[in-house]
């Protein structure tokens, strides 16, 4: 979970690309830890005015933020799962083996994940994907790596 403005922008990225699920995730370095329900609606408003912008009219279905270690349980096996990570293979080696339509993409805090949630989640099947040779701030990562996978 985002600082709010960043949050907010984060969701008008994702839902102007098109993306048909948020899930927000709780991690050790988040700065915010819970969202209110008027917050959320906040989120379900900015969602509704980035599809009706882009002529996208399907909106994004936002969830309830959960820690890292519950969100990780319920993911399908069958897809793609993408940790963006300034660390990590260049996104442009790996595009290739990205296999199936669907994909989970995961993008950290500032301040990135802890070395154990990146060892967590790549138990659960997690590849870590360099966006850019630089480090990019959480919210560029999120438009980025989603136009990325939109451009497939």
């Amino acid at each position: 979970v985002l600082k709010k403005d960043n949050l907010e922008n984060a969701v008008y990225s994702l839902a102007e690309l098109g993306v048909n699920e948020i899930q927000l995730v709780v991690t050790q370095k988040s700065r915010q830890k819970a969202i209110t329900q008027k917050e959320l609606q906040r989120l379900h408003k900015v969602a509704i005015a980035a599809a009706e912008q882009s002529k996208h009219y399907a909106f994004p279905i936002i969830k309830d933020p959960q820690p890292l270690q519950d969100y990780s349980h319920t993911l399908e096996k069958s897809r793609n799962k993408i940790l963006f990570d300034g660390a990590g293979d260049s996104f442009f080696e790996l595009r290739s083996s990205f296999k199936h339509a669907s994909h989970y993409l995961l993008v950290g805090p500032e301040g990135g994940l802890t070395v154990n949630e990146l060892e967590f989640l790549s138990t659960y099947g997690f590849v870590r994907s360099a966006l850019t040779s630089t480090v990019l701030r959480s919210i560029q990562a999120v438009t980025v790596g989603a136009s990325l996978f939109r451009l497939q």
